[in-house]
Parts: C-alpha cells; sequence; structure tokens
C-alpha cells in the first residue's frame, strides 16, 4: 500500500534540504513547525520501529482513501491551515488531559492511555512522509487525531459508567447504614425497656432481699431465744408455762409480751410458743438469767470472720502482668519518666512511629521520656538477651542499687520475663558510712550472694567490689543461695581501667544500648514460649523496716504471691471506676522509693490495668511531684499518710497542680475522719477527689478493698472517728481474734500431743464490733519470713488453711467493714489495764486541728503512762487545755491519768521521726521523749532505766 508508492526518494532529498528551517522553526516556537515538510520530518524518528501495514490494513479504510486522494490532493496547498489545525486539536487534547488529572485514580490511567495513543500518532506519521505520500500523511494525521478523541470519548464513558457504578454503591450503603440506624434505633428501644425491666427487677429483688433479711433476723432472734433459755436452766419453768392458759390476741401484752415482740417482730400475730415463752420470760427470777444468755450468744453468732469467696483466676508467671497490659493497647504509654530526656535510650527501646498515647500536654511531651507498651517491650526483650549473652544463671539473684528511672522499669520487667529474684535498695544506703548501714549492706551480700549488681556509676562499682570481697573473706557457709557467677552493671560509662580489673563489670549506657553484635530480631521480641515461672520461684525479697540493722527481717515474696496480690486486688476493683476516667486510663505516680513494697506493688497494677506508671524524680521530691502530677495528667495516687502531709504542706503547693487527680489511697497508720477532713481542705479539693484509707503491708497486699457499690456511695461510715480500710476480697478471708484466749486441750496424751500443739494454734474469734488481732489468710501473702525468723507470725489452722498474723488491732463491724484501730506494739499497757491510744489521737487531732501521737512511757509505779506528743500546741490553747480533754476522753473511774504533753519542739525535733517508708517511729520517740524526761524534775514519777 503506501510502501509501494513512487517518488519517495524526491521526497527524501526534497525534506533533506528544508531540515535547517524546520529545526530552526521549532527552535523558535517550542511546538509543531508551522510548515507540514517541517511536521513529518518531527515525526520521521518516531515512525522508524512502526508498522504502517498494521495501521492501514482495514480494506475499507483504503478504499475509502483512493476514493478521498483527488480531495486531499486539493487540499495539498492548505497543508499549513491543516497542520495549525492540527495544533489547536493538540492543544484542546492537552486541556482535556489536564481536565481528566483532576478525576480520582483510574481517570489518571486514562490520560495515560492518551498519551500512548498521542505518541502512536506521532510514530506513525513519520513513515508516511519517509514514503514520500503526503495524502496518506494527512489522512493517517486526521485519522489519528479522530481516534484519539474517539478513544478519549469511549475511556469518558467507562468513567461515567464507573461513576454511576460508584453513586449506586454509595447509595445502597446508604441505604444499608439507614437500615442498620433504624435497627440501632429499634435495639435503644429495646435495652431501654430491658434496664426498666432490670429496674423493676431490682426493685422486686430488693424487697424479697427485705423479706429474706427479715426472716433470717427473726430466726436468728428464735435461735438466740432458745439457745439463751437453755444455758439460763429454765426450760422447765418453759414447759410448766406453756400449759397455762393462753391471753386472746386482743388481750394487751405484758411487759414480758413486749420484749418477746421486740425479740420475734411478728407483731400481733404471735406464735402460741412466743406468747408461751413471754410468759416464761415474766419470771423475774431468771430474766437477768435470760438476758445474759441473749448477750452472750449474741455475740457467739455474730463473730468477726469474714470470707471473701473462691479466689480470681490468676497468671501462672509474673511476666503475665506485664502481658496483660501490652495486649490492651501496646500503643499505650506504659511509662514516663519525668526528669529524664525525652530520647535517652532510644536505641534500646526504638522510636515508637507515632507518640504514646498519653494524658500529657503535646507542648510538655518532647521534656520527658515517654515509652509506649510496645517500646517497654522491646527494650525488656533485648535486656533480657543481653543477661542471656553473659550466661546468667537460671533463677538468679538480682541486687540493685539504683534511681528511681527507666532502667529500675526495664530491670523489674527484664527480671519477670527472665524468672530471676529481684532485690531493690537505695542508693543512699550503698554510700553511706554509718556502722548499722554497713552491718546491713554486709548482710545482703553474705546471705544473698546476688549473680547481677546493677549499681549508678563507677564509684559504686568500687564499693560492690569490696563488699563481695569482704563477704567471700567471711566464708559464710549458713546460706544455700547464690553462687560464684557474677556480673555488674553500671548505668554509666566505664572506665578503661574498670574494664580492665577482671571483675566482670559491663555498662548500660554503651554494652546494652549499642551491643556488638547487634541485637537480632528474635532478640527484640517476647514470646510466651520464652517465660518459664514456677508458683514456688522467690520473685522479690522486701526489707520491713524497725528491726535490728545486723540481722533485716526479709519478706520473700513468690509468683503465686504476686499474680495473687494483683489478682484478688483488681478483682475488687479498689480503683473506683469514676466515669471520668475510662479503663484502661489511669495515671498513677509513685511517690515512694524504689525499695519499697508499694513503690513496685502500685505500678504492677497499672500495669496490669494497662495504665500508665509516672517517676517524677531521681530521688523522692516534693516540689518534682507535684510538677509531674500537673504535667503528666496524675490521675491515682498511692502513699502513706505522712507523705500526703509533706504534699499539701510543701511552699509550691497549689490546688491547681493536682486539679487532674480523682482517686488518693492513703495507708501506713491509722486513717481518720479528722485527718481527711483537715486534708481535703489542705489539698482545696471537693467531693469529685475520692480519698480511700487503704491497707497492705510488706507481707502482703490485696487483702482488703471496697467493692465499687460501696464506693459509688462515698466512702463508709466510719467507726467512731476510724475510716474503714475496706472488706475481705475475693480469696481472702479475714478474723479478729482475742489473742488472750487460746483454745487449747488441758488433756495431753502421747497420742493426741500432736493434736493438741494444733488446737494451741487457734484462738478465739472475737464478736463483731470487738476490738483483736488482725489475721489474714490469701494466697497473696508470704508463708515465712526469711531465715525462718519470727515464725510465730505464720500459722495452720486445723483445716490446713495457712494465717499471717498481722499485729494490728481491728475491728470488723456488723456490715462487715474491717478498720484497723492501731499496733498491738502500741498499746499503753497500765497497771489498771490496757490503752490504745488510737481513739485518743484522733480525738485531739480532729479538735484541735494539730498532729498527734500518744505513747507509754514506762513507769515502776504504773507500769506504762500515756504521754502526748504534739507537733505544736493548739492556737489559743495550752497544755493544760489538752490534758482536760484527755480526761474527759477516759472512761470514768477507769484509773488513767496522763503523764504530760509534749511538743516536738520540746523535744528538740522539727519534723516527726518517721521510716524510710514513711511510718511514724513510734519507738524512736519515745526514746527521745524517754531521755527528755529524765533531765527534768517529775515529781512523783521515777523512770525506768
Amino acid at each position: 500500500m503506501v510502501s509501494g508508492r513512487p517518488n519517495n526518494d524526491k521526497r527524501a532529498h526534497k525534506r533533506a534540504r528544508k531540515e535547517e528551517p524546520h529545526e530552526a522553526a521549532e527552535d523558535s516556537d517550542g511546538a509543531a513547525a508551522s510548515s507540514p515538510e517541517a511536521l513529518q520530518d518531527q515525526l520521521v524518528p518516531a515512525m522508524q520501529e512502526f508498522d504502517i501495514n498494521a495501521i492501514l490494513k482495514n480494506n475499507a479504510l483504503a478504499a475509502k482513501v483512493d476514493d478521498q486522494a483527488i480531495t486531499l490532493q486539493n487540499q495539498a496547498t492548505t497543508l499549513n491551515g491543516q497542520a495549525i489545525i492540527i495544533k489547536k486539536q493538540a492543544n484542546v487534547l492537552h486541556r482535556f488531559e489536564r481536565k481528566l488529572e483532576t478525576f480520582a485514580e483510574d481517570p489518571r490511567a486514562a490520560v495515560e492511555t492518551a498519551n500512548v495513543v498521542q505518541d502512536q500518532i506521532g510514530r506513525y506519521v513519520g513513515p508516511v512522509e519517509k514514503h514520500g505520500n503526503r495524502l496518506n500523511f494527512l489522512e493517517a494525521k486526521q485519522e489519528g487525531s479522530g481516534n484519539f478523541m474517539l478513544a478519549c470519548l469511549q475511556r469518558m464513558g467507562e468513567f461515567t459508567s464507573q461513576l454511576k457504578a460508584v453513586r449506586a454503591e454509595l447509595a445502597a450503603t446508604k441505604q444499608e447504614l439507614a437500615t442498620t440506624q433504624q435497627e440501632l434505633a429499634a435495639t435503644n428501644i429495646e435495652l431501654v425497656e430491658i434496664n426498666v425491666a432490670l429496674a423493676a427487677t431490682k426493685k422486686e429483688l430488693a424487697v424479697v432481699n427485705q423479706h429474706v433479711n427479715a426472716i433470717q433476723t427473726v430466726a436468728l432472734r428464735w435461735a438466740v431465744l432458745m439457745i439463751a433459755l437453755k444455758k439460763a436452766n429454765i426450760a422447765e419453768e418453759i414447759s410448766e408455762a406453756a400449759w397455762l392458759d393462753v391471753p386472746s390476741p386482743s388481750h394487751n401484752y405484758t411487759m414480758s409480751g413486749c420484749f418477746l415482740h421486740w425479740i420475734s417482730g411478728n407483731g400481733d400475730n404471735l406464735p402460741m410458743m412466743a406468747v408461751r415463752l413471754a410468759m416464761a420470760a415474766a419470771f423475774g427470777k431468771h430474766l437477768s438469767q435470760f438476758s445474759t444468755a441473749v448477750t452472750e450468744l449474741r455475740y457467739t453468732l455474730s463473730s468477726s470472720e469474714l470470707d471473701g469467696g473462691p479466689p480470681p483466676p490468676c497468671g501462672d508467671s509474673v511476666w503475665s502482668i506485664f502481658q496483660h497490659g501490652i495486649d490492651i493497647d501496646p500503643e499505650r504509654a506504659a511509662l514516663i519518666s519525668f526528669w529524664q530526656p525525652a530520647n535517652h535510650l532510644e536505641a534500646l527501646v526504638g522510636k515508637s512511629p507515632c507518640p504514646a498515647k498519653s494524658m500529657v500536654d503535646p507542648k510538655h511531651q518532647d521534656s520527658m521520656l515517654i515509652w509506649s507498651y510496645d517500646q517497654m517491650q522491646r527494650g525488656t526483650a533485648r535486656l533480657g538477651a543481653i543477661l542471656d549473652r553473659h550466661n546468667v544463671p537460671a533463677d538468679s539473684m538480682i541486687l540493685t542499687f539504683i534511681p528511681h528511672g527507666v532502667e529500675w522499669s526495664l530491670v523489674m520487667w527484664a527480671a519477670a520475663l527472665k524468672c530471676h529474684t529481684l532485690v531493690c535498695r537505695t542508693v543512699q544506703l550503698l554510700h553511706s558510712s554509718l556502722p548499722d548501714d554497713q552491718q546491713v549492706k554486709e548482710y545482703y551480700f553474705r546471705r544473698l550472694r546476688p549473680a547481677v549488681v546493677i549499681v549508678e556509676d563507677e564509684e559504686s562499682a568500687a564499693i560492690v567490689d569490696k563488699l563481695r570481697q569482704d563477704a567471700a573473706a567471711a566464708g559464710d557457709q549458713s546460706s544455700d543461695s547464690g553462687s560464684s557467677f557474677f556480673l555488674g552493671i553500671s548505668l554509666c560509662p566505664l572506665s578503661p581501667a574498670r574494664r580492665a580489673s577482671g571483675s566482670n563489670w559491663i555498662s548500660f549506657a554503651s554494652d546494652i544500648v549499642s551491643p556488638q553484635p547487634p541485637f537480632t530480631d528474635e532478640e527484640s521480641s517476647v514470646s510466651a514460649q520464652q517465660v518459664r515461672d514456677r508458683p514456688d520461684r522467690i520473685s522479690n525479697i522486701f526489707f520491713t523496716s524497725g528491726t535490728s540493722a545486723s540481722q533485716p527481717k526479709g519478706v520473700p515474696r513468690t509468683t503465686r504471691n504476686v499474680c495473687a496480690a494483683i489478682a484478688s486486688h483488681t478483682a475488687f476493683s479498689s480503683s473506683p471506676r469514676s466515669p471520668e476516667i475510662p479503663r484502661p486510663g489511669t495515671v498513677g505516680l509513685i511517690f515512694s522509693v524504689n525499695m519499697m513494697a508499694l513503690s513496685m506493688t502500685s505500678p504492677l497494677i497499672q500495669w496490669y490495668n494497662g495504665g500508665t506508671v509516672v517517676i517524677p524524680s531521681r530521688v523522692f521530691s516534693v516540689s518534682a511531684n507535684l510538677e509531674a502530677i500537673e504535667r503528666c495528667g496524675v490521675t491515682n495516687m498511692e502513699l502513706m499518710r505522712s507523705q500526703l502531709v509533706l504534699l499539701a504542706k510543701h511552699k509550691d503547693f497549689a490546688p491547681r497542680k493536682i486539679r487532674s487527680i480523682r482517686v488518693i489511697f492513703v495507708s501506713g497508720e491509722i486513717i481518720t475522719v479528722g485527718y481527711l477532713e483537715r486534708v481535703r481542705e489542705m489539698l482545696g479539693v471537693g467531693e469529685n477527689v475520692l480519698l480511700v484509707a487503704g491497707f497492705g503491708m510488706t507481707e502482703g497486699v490485696g487483702a482488703l478493698g471496697y467493692p465499687p457499690s460501696v464506693l459509688e456511695e462515698g466512702m463508709p461510715k466510719p467507726l467512731g472517728d476510724v475510716m474503714p480500710v475496706g472488706t475481705a476480697t475475693p480469696g481472702t478471708r479475714v478474723k479478729v481474734v482475742d489473742v488472750e484466749k487460746k483454745v487449747s486441750d488441758t488433756t495431753r496424751t502421747p497420742q493426741n500431743e500432736q493434736a493438741t500443739a494444733e488446737k494451741e494454734k487457734e484462738w478465739e474469734v472475737v464478736p463483731w464490733g470487738k476490738q483483736g488481732e488482725l489475721h489474714i489468710s490469701n494466697e497473696a501473702y508470704v508463708d515465712g519470713y526469711l531465715d525462718g525468723l519470727a515464725p510465730q507470725m505464720f500459722y495452720r489452722d486445723r483445716k490446713g488453711t495457712k494465717w499471717f498474723r498481722t499485729g494490728d488491732l481491728a475491728v470488723i463491724d456488723e456490715s462487715g467493714m474491717v478498720f484497723v484501730v492501731g499496733r498491738m506494739k502500741d498499746i499503753v499497757k497500765s497497771s489498771v489495764g490496757f490503752f490504745n491510744p488510737t481513739a485518743i489521737e484522733a480525738f485531739l487531732a480532729r479538735h484541735l486541728s494539730v498532729e498527734v501521737c500518744v505513747i507509754g512511757i514506762p513507769s515502776p509505779m504504773h507500769g506504762e503512762m500515756p504521754y502526748v506528743i504534739l507537733d505544736r500546741l493548739p492556737e489559743n490553747g495550752t497544755a493544760t487545755d489538752v490534758s482536760e480533754m484527755f480526761s474527759q476522753m477516759m472512761p470514768g473511774g477507769s484509773g488513767f491519768s496522763l503523764g504530760e504533753v509534749i511538743t516536738l519542739k520540746e523535744l528538740g525535733l522539727d519534723t516527726w521521726p518517721i521510716t524510710v517508708t514513711g511510718k511514724m517511729q513510734r519507738h524512736q520517740l519515745r526514746e527521745i521523749a524517754v531521755a527528755y524526761l529524765k533531765t527534768k524534775d517529775i515529781s512523783g514519777y521515777a523512770l525506768d532505766g
């Protein structure tokens, strides 16, 4: 076809002569040349590899071209005009292309197709010019333009169809949404109806419960009556009186009848037996015996015992506590270190792709370290990998002397992951030169023999090396714990000399953050198969305060203890569900030093619930705590009573700084109504902030708490002035016993000697409302102290149930609330009786607005005498006024007399002596008071010693 047409050589020669003008014209306007020859020259290179026969193979199209040959010859003179028209068409196509670019992703594909068509136009025009067929060139150009427009229109039709389909789908989706909304509205209506029915059912249930309680009350009273009558030995009189004439129900009851009316509560429809009993009770000679028997029996039937029910399910490893929080939301902030820079240890935990979810104002987020649960998990896995690389043996002891910070938190997580025992002590203790502290440190290294010791810097590392050498030289073989393996970790970089000393020290800042070789993917993640925990493995060891320095009392908490504590605590949901703080969303502050049981248990509860833990400062600082509360949006605080006072009285305190707080758990000492009222006033907080009196010990936590239904109505009623500390949580049994009345068997034979020994471990449970020692049974409490110290504090009853003697004086009321009213060791033992100072302290503190401590001072004449210590004299008050108020509090004829009223200033003290855990050191205050009184003329009172 085109390839067979003549004159191709002439046209090529003619095109060659016009090549330079063509290029100049193209350069001048940057577009198509004005002459057809130039346009052909421009298109020839693109046509080199194009098969024109494939374009013109349609026979009908070829015939059409022949028919139009003559017509197209006449148009040769107007070639320039046609070129201009083609150029305008190209411009239109370009505008159309730009218009198509505004469409979505699929229209862009159409534009790309259009560009391909344009390229093809250019590629097949060149061969037409090459073969010298101007007519074919024009026809191909026109046809190509028409085909391009047709393709674009066709593509636009496709787009329109797709758009219609999308609109149809959207309409269908809107219809489905409308249907769903209608169904949701119907469901809401059903839910409202269900709620109404539920409310009605609850009302019916309340009525039924009232009837049941009434029936139980009547049954109890009848039981009391029947047994009391038997105990009063008047059964014969009852049987005789039963045959007496029964008065008509319309008759007025006698005094005895009214008494029985109170006993039975049956109104005018008293049963026949009730009337006969009423008549029998009228015998005056038996009335006093009857009343006494009733009273005794009521106490017997209402003993101070609580059972929280079966224990809740708990994890089988300490790591399961952390994993529970990770699973809730790995992107939520797990830890905020207020005092450490935002990029600290970033190479270890990795940089999160987005900021961790937290309550920190975005403008403050760059000024503190915030790690998500995902980052904590990665950092823990890598720290655990370092321990594995250095071949730390299984079940090793890790002893730390480091400040609060993310390193301490990572060590806690890693110890749980790798199932090592963790013991935390303060930096101050390691650097202390006091003789008592030195003995304590020597005991730790001699008794615990830690495999891993983590310290702050190289100076601390040198102290540890010396302590280890001394322990090795002592050669103590009494302990089988620990091993010869040792790995030291310093948070700060180490000098070459330390590294070359052969003492096996590494640096957290370099060897752990950027190890060689780098961490693998496997070392950077945690799998459930990695954790091989055991219920009886010792997870942590804490040490109680108040013991001798040479022999601290260690409290080993096992995996079972830790998991049971978290399960009991969270099952009761001791933290109230405030509607303003949806779970998980709580932010807890570590207020205590990191060697305390509270500072490790409280974060565990937060992490289990998917909350955030805030570390305010390197060491304890009230001002740093206040600033952290304000900037980090802290919602929950657990702190000691003395710490709360420090917070409220600090010079930097302002109510606005704690506006995010919703719950404050206060523990450590007796919490009274007056104290909470004064604290609420000092803090300037309203009823929206819940002040809760909590209970916890180094030996265990989670045994006592508040059901959500109780906290919804605010704190329960106090007992006198003392606030309750909760009731038994699931998995807990509680009892209050009289330690002076052990149950024992006086007959002892070789056969029953073991049974007798078991009976001697039983105590008589006191009735409701009576004071006694608090005993607790819960898997969260330890089985004994380290090295078997103080074994008398732990026992098992006849059924094999283990119990712990708390040493606390407590009362259980009829509602099942437990009130801790003092410590047994703080009781003032006078020659006229025992005296619990708590009530006096609460009364004086409330009415005088001062801090009070009542202690017993030894006296050869009175055994002990109560002395009142005040932080200051009350405003417009004197010591005599306090003495008179004390006398008014004591029951008449009790024989108690007050020794003296003394202020801290008189004792040479600025503040109360407290332990590192924030508790009042009463024994130290007593020693100071005795030394002070010995310098005075106290007339008739001679102090012992």
